[in-house]
């Protein structure tokens, strides 16, 4: 296995080619999984805990990718001195991901031509992200975290949709917009990224500093949770059999996400990232995540693509007819009668089939931008 050698810190890309890799396994739940279009998988009262915990590791993936986006922000920031020219690639990057989120992220997620429901999620709020660093960036680091940590600390009294509240919006009679993602709860991890940037910048950060910070904000989250009260809409109650108790406990509103959400998180985030700074793996295995970290959009396009294509392909082995596929709203091509889909082993043995078939696409993609730096594919895939 050859290693690639790059300026970027190792330990950033191997911590979001770990989270890459976790969200997979979400999508391929979504796409496979019998009940996933009819069950919630954190509703205690239908869930298993092998259920439970397959949808709940991958909350992981969206604050630690959004919060890593505002640390390259402020990477960006150190080797380009220009703020002008900063602010145009910010803002050009920005309206490149929103573009691509209602195109061809959209598009691989529903395999819908029609465009019926478009879905704004984590892509699109991180091309919002970059267009309003680029607007703020000269703002310093440590002011805009604190305006990071208000957003979170006040979204919840004071709910606005597309803002800080879900939406659903008709576009016209056949098209819909779903805003899962409300634009200003998710700037606020940004811009708490962008305010941790000077310590990922610091050599002096070693991995016990991360390691400490981590659980600070894991304690803190502990805390309040235990006070069932600020923090938090969903109250988390005894239930019948006590481990359900610790599920209701860990239980977080995602959308949008929760203060306690963030804490607990990102919390997580910085210890993974504090081990991972440790160098405590094997030299292969942090270089596999690297691969991952460092080509996130081509393997998030990738993916979808990949573990959709291959559900469709799935089903008609079995004997569907492309008619008896709904690929009508919320129904992924999935066969219009119920039930179908396949047991939770499926969805993971499908999940790390697909993330070992992208590892080749993403290693001779990561080569090519380490070898054409300033190509349009390498600076914005």
């Amino acid at each position: 296995m050859s290693i690639i050698k790059s300026n970027r810190i190792a330990a950033i890309d191997q911590l979001r080619g770990l989270v890459m890799i976790i969200m997979a396994l979400d999508h391929t739940r979504d796409l496979f999984h019998e009940p996933a279009l009819t069950e919630d998988p954190l509703n205690l009262a239908t869930t298993t805990p092998a259920l439970f915990f397959t949808r709940w590791i991958t909350h992981l993936c969206a604050p630690t990718f959004v919060f890593l986006a505002g640390v390259s922000i402020y990477l960006q920031q150190i080797k380009q001195p220009d703020t002008t020219l900063l602010r145009n690639r910010l803002l050009l990057r920005g309206t490149w991901l929103v573009l691509l989120e209602l195109t061809l992220v959209n598009f691989g997620i529903w395999f819908n031509i029609h465009f019926n429901i478009l879905i704004f999620q984590v892509i699109g709020t991180i091309g919002i992200g970059f267009i309003a660093m680029g607007l703020l960036i000269r703002i310093p680091a440590k002011n805009l975290l604190i305006a990071g940590v208000s957003i979170l600390l006040l979204q919840g009294f004071y709910p606005i949709p597309v803002l800080t509240a879900q939406v659903f919006l008709p576009l016209g009679p056949d098209h819909n917009l779903l805003v899962a993602y409300p634009i200003l709860s998710w700037l606020g991890i940004i811009l708490i990224g962008f305010g941790f940037g000077p310590y990922f910048s610091k050599a002096d950060r070693t991995s016990s500093w991360f390691g400490w910070m981590g659980l600070s904000l894991l304690a803190t989250g502990v805390l309040l949770r235990i006070l069932n009260g600020y923090g938090d809409p969903g109250k988390w109650k005894i239930e019948v059999q006590p481990f359900y108790s610790f599920l209701s406990f860990i239980n977080l509103q995602k959308y949008p996400p929760s203060l306690l959400f963030t804490l607990f998180f990102l919390g997580i985030a910085l210890l993974l990232y504090a081990f991972l700074k440790s160098n405590r793996l094997p030299a292969s295995v942090n270089n596999v995540l690297e691969v991952y970290g460092s080509v996130p959009l081509f393997y998030y396009v990738l993916h979808w693509y990949l573990i959709h294509a291959a559900m469709v392909f799935i089903f008609l082995v079995k004997g569907y007819s492309f008619a008896q596929l709904n690929f009508g709203a919320f129904g992924f091509g999935r066969p219009s009668t119920t039930p179908n889909g396949f047991s939770l082993g499926v969805v993971y043995l499908v999940w790390i089939c697909a993330v070992i078939l992208l590892y080749p696409a993403c290693v001779r993609y990561r080569r090519y931008k380490l070898e054409n730096p300033q190509s349009f594919l390498a600076r914005y895939l």
